[in-house]
């Protein structure tokens, strides 16, 4: 579900010139933490044990979630009208 929003608002809100290298940035970030995880869950996991790290990762992960909402820029975002749209937003 993020990742739908993630990709509509790029595509509405970035600029054409600026979206690759906007839209790689992201990306490059978001998996570069894959193998970060996957090398500290063995650690963590055998220090804390298995159930302890899976509930903080899922606290961190929904705080991660949330947290852009914080933001009023983010909770403003409203979705770009298509080119040549006349008509009014549906209720």
């Amino acid at each position: 579900m993020t990742g739908i929003a993630w990709d509509t608002s790029l595509q509405e809100h970035v600029p054409a010139h600026a979206l690759s290298r906007v839209a790689a940035t992201g990306d490059l970030l978001a998996y570069a933490a894959i193998p970060v995880g996957q090398l500290w869950v063995g650690p963590l996991a055998r220090a804390y044990g298995g159930f302890r790290v899976v509930a903080v990762a899922g606290v961190v992960s929904a705080f991660a979630a949330v947290l852009p909402l914080a933001s009023r820029a983010v909770r403003g975002l409203r979705h770009a009208r298509p080119p040549g749209d006349g008509e009014a937003p549906c209720p």
